[in-house]
Parts: C-alpha cells; structure tokens; sequence
C-alpha cells in the first residue's frame, strides 16, 4: 500500500527557519603551509645600485616568497629562520624607504565571508599601532599570486588601517590582527601577505629587522538571511493545499 509522509505547515516552516538561521555562521581555520616558519629559507636581499631594485624570489625550498624593493643605494632583505620572518627595510635619503613582503598563495579559492589574518610581531622599539601604521607595517590578502608576482592585493592595512588592531603588548611585541570581509571575489586563489616600509613616510627604527610568526588564518562565511515571515506562510499555504488535495484524491468514490 502507498503511503506518504506529510509535514505540517507549521513544521515544515520551521525546519526551513532552522536552516536559514544555520547556514554560514561557523567559523573555520584555514591551513597556512609553514604558517609557523619551522622551515628556514633565505635571506634575500635586493639592493640598488644606480636605480632603484624590485626582486621576487622564494625563500629557500619554503612555500614562502618575498618581493624586495629598494631604491639607488639601499639594501633591503627577508629572511626565515629561527621560526619567524624576519624583514628589513631601512630608510634611505629621508622618505625615500625601502620596502619588504613575504606572500604566499594559498591555493584556495576566494568565498564571500570574512577573513581574519593574525601574527606575532617584534621590534627593536616599544610598539603602539600608530607607530606601526607609520612604518608601514601590516598584513594584506592577495589574488593569484605567482612565483613571479604577489597578484592583485585585494586588501592591506596600508590602504585600511582601521582594519588593523595591536593587542596583546608586552614593551617591543605584540599580536597583529588584520580583517577582511570579502563581498566581490568569487574567483581566484587566496594569497596572504605580510610587509615593513610599504607606503611608510617616516624614518625610525621599527623598519629594521621586525619578525612576523607565527601567522594563522580563520574565515566566517557570510551570514545567509533568514526566510522572511511572508514567504513562510507562502510555503506553509502550498503545503497545506497539496495535502488536501492529496486526500482528496485518495477518498473512495462513493
């Protein structure tokens, strides 16, 4: 004999609320490969000689790679070792600086949500974030990089530093945490990046050998909106006139 199951309306309604109300809210870790710099490699170093230097090379057999930029007559470097990654990018002939990445695709593809980039950093100075803003330190998301480019930057605290924070302060260290909520991209690779003297206007002693480690990566989807009251009741009015028709059709002719 046939039978069938039926929900009833106010049932059917409220598992697809249920639903709604679930989807894209937990948050995940993505893997970062050598996020914790255990592997050494380097240093690189550009410097310009009469004009100015921009290089990108890996970091040893790491999947980390750097780009260095320096002006005539300056030397700039990146180096892992010792669990961390260590840039140099001193200033030279006032604000002319020098500028140091270290960047890495991830090779995951880009989802609406928000993404949270955060690290350890140390100096050589006591730190406070406006400092850190003025030498133009900070953290970014890329779109498909290469072994040959750092890509599009979708987004860096040189360009929002309001999205940056410092917390956790103990003299010369503390935690670098940078957000990005990624409303466009749906296609790509994710790229991470981490840098000292980009876009940097002052002259001091943070843009010397800082060192960034460990790096971790988490990502919260976006929220999907709930079923508004009116299309619950559209749903539960279907359902209801399917089940009676149904039953209708089933009743013995008399």
């Amino acid at each position: 004999m046939f039978k069938s199951v039926f929900f009833q309306p106010h049932t059917l309604a409220s598992l697809i609320l249920l639903a709604g109300a679930s989807i894209g809210l937990a948050q995940s870790t993505i893997s970062i490969p050598d996020g914790d710099f255990s592997q050494s490699g380097g240093p690189n170093y550009a410097f310009g000689f009469f004009v100015p230097a921009d290089q990108i090379g890996q970091l040893g057999t790491t999947p980390w790679y750097s780009e260095l930029k320096a002006p005539a007559f300056a030397l700039t470097s990146a180096d892992i070792t010792g669990g961390l990654a260590v840039l140099s990018a001193p200033s030279n002939q006032g604000t002319n600086t020098t500028s140091a990445f270290v960047f890495q695709n991830l090779a995951t593809p880009f989802r609406l949500g928000t993404y949270t980039l955060s690290t350890a950093f140390t100096a050589s100075t006591p730190l406070t974030l406006s400092l850190i803003e003025n030498s133009g330190i900070g953290l970014g998301f890329l779109n498909n990089a290469t072994t040959t480019s750092r890509g599009t930057e979708v987004s860096s605290s040189a360009n929002s530093p309001g999205n940056l924070s410092l917390t956790a302060v103990s003299g010369d260290s503390g935690t670098l945490t940078y957000a990005f909520t990624n409303t466009s991209f749906t296609s790509g690779n994710l790229g991470i990046e981490l840098f000292a003297g980009y876009n940097a206007s002052l002259s001091n002693g943070l843009l010397t050998g800082d060192s960034f480690g460990p790096v971790n990566l988490t990502f919260t989807p976006a929220a999907v909106p709930e079923p508004s009251t009116a299309s619950l009741v559209a749903v539960g009015t279907i359902s209801l006139g399917g089940f009676l028709a149904l039953r209708s059709r089933r009743r013995p002719l008399a």
